[in-house]
């Protein structure tokens, strides 16, 4: 029991510090307000960047980013977020992003994959509930992100009926029937959507260096595609997140990403939106 109790004060200890050290660089960050952008239409290339969950893992990468006056995706587990898990970004360090023009997608009550296992009444609340939990807290949300890439029809339904447009993973490489949801929904020529995960070696289909990761930008840009970049957890060594790693990131990798995405920024070669602005709306 001694031995229990020391690794929970430990443990409690570190995520404590990491809330103090996230709350010191959030109140110093510049806030950036969200702006209208062109939507994109197929002749100029649109890079956007999301993460999953809102680890705490990801503050200071996230505010790397937004130092670049970027602005990108945060998809909230709203049920996970309500009970204060200290492995997730609470309620206000959510606000803190938004008003920084970041836009949020709910990706469920509690994280369950949406299959026909699931009762109606649990899809409802999954997709429903945590779209009206996160606007109980005054956020315009923009999609719901099923997990686990899949979509039940019930849910799906629901999915249609309640978000202004819906954000879909796909992991490995684009279906068709990705692209063509995009295209005829939203009239959206080209889009990927590409997760990255570079020290899981059971993953092989995702980004997982930033050669890979660059050659997809670069074919982007070429093409004149909509991309969309995802991380999960980032590996930083200042927050670290007590919950198993699945897909993480090097932050190494991460940095070479966000500053290349900055130089071709910069030379006008592409633009780096959230999924809002991509569709021509600012918080949806």
């Amino acid at each position: 029991m001694k031995y229990l109790i020391l690794i929970l004060t430990s443990v409690s200890f570190a995520v404590i510090t990491c809330l103090l050290i996230a709350n010191a660089n959030i109140a110093n960050s510049t806030i950036q307000l969200p702006y209208q952008a062109p939507k994109y239409d197929g002749t100029f290339p649109v890079v956007s960047v999301s993460f999953d969950h809102g680890f705490y893992s990801q503050i200071n990468p996230m505010l790397y980013m937004a130092n670049d006056n970027f602005s990108g995706g945060i998809w909230v587990v709203t049920n996970r977020t309500i009970y204060q898990n200290p492995n997730l970004f609470p309620w206000y360090v959510l606000s803190k992003f938004y008003n920084m023009g970041w836009s949020l997608d709910s990706h469920s009550q509690h994280h369950k994959i949406e299959n026909s296992l699931l009762p109606n009444s649990t899809l409802y609340s999954e997709v429903v509930d945590s779209k009206q939990d996160l606007e109980l807290h005054d956020f315009t949300i923009c999609g719901f992100v099923p997990p686990g890439n899949i979509s039940y029809p019930y849910s799906q339904y629901l999915i249609g009926h309640n978000y202004n447009y819906s954000t879909f993973e796909a992991v490995f490489q684009n279906t068709p029937g990705d692209i063509a949801y995009y295209k005829h929904i939203y009239g959206i020529p080209w889009l990927r959507i590409m997760s990255v995960g570079d020290t899981d070696p059971h993953n092989l289909g995702y980004l997982q260096n930033f050669t890979i990761i660059k050659q997809q930008i670069d074919y982007a840009t070429s093409h004149k595609n909509w991309l969309i970049i995802h991380f999960h957890d980032i590996i930083n060594g200042t927050y670290p997140t007590y919950y198993n790693f699945q897909y993480p990131t090097q932050f190494s990798t991460y940095k070479q990403t966000i500053d290349y995405l900055k130089q071709q920024s910069d030379s006008g070669l592409l633009r780096v939106e959230t999924e809002p602005q991509a569709l021509g709306m600012t918080h949806c």
